[in-house]
């Protein structure tokens, strides 16, 4: 992994945490950390990965979402829409009762050029 940026990472402490028992008032811990880091090698130049952790969050979840790139060159023509809802993306959800999803948008069948989500 490449030296972290100090701008690439966030860290947090939930509302309360220092009012719990054993923690002290002046506590500096952070209870949440979200960062954005690179690996140092050639298959993985320039791809950006997110870590996001922490306790007390809302909803507990272990799930890594893959965004693909757009290709530099499209299939279909410009101003179509194709390709303008965001990344296609390809999850794993690692909970209890794991599975895997692959989202991404296409051209609906028939005349004109109009994308659907499958």
């Amino acid at each position: 992994m490449k030296p972290l940026d100090p701008s690439d990472v966030v860290r947090g402490q939930y509302i309360g945490y220092r009012d719990e028992p054993g923690v002290a008032v002046e506590s500096e811990t952070e209870t949440f950390i979200a960062l954005r880091c690179y690996i140092d090698n050639w298959r993985w130049a320039g791809v950006p990965f997110y870590l996001r952790t922490g306790k007390r969050m809302a909803e507990g979840a272990r799930i890594i979402s893959i965004a693909f790139n757009e290709p530099p060159r499209s299939m279909f023509p410009r101003g179509s829409g194709i390709g303008t809802n965001g990344p296609d993306h390809l999850t794993f959800d690692l909970a209890d009762a794991s599975r895997m999803s692959l989202s991404f948008y296409g051209k609906r069948p028939g005349p004109g050029m109009k994308a659907r989500q499958a």
